[in-house]
């Protein structure tokens, strides 16, 4: 597996991991992950 690479978005930003999404096998473990990881928001109830 290649290292990610280290990326700022923005000036004065703090350091991201840039994923490549031509790696097909390594984007489906990403998004797996945080499937998992990430819990799913309830729809709130619309008061009219």
């Amino acid at each position: 597996m290649q290292p990610a690479l280290d990326v700022y978005p923005y000036e004065g930003a703090k350091v991201h991991l840039a994923l490549d999404i031509e790696s097909h096998v390594l984007t489906r473990q990403v998004l797996e992950v945080i499937d998992r990881a990430a819990p799913v928001s309830k729809r709130k109830k619309k008061l009219h």
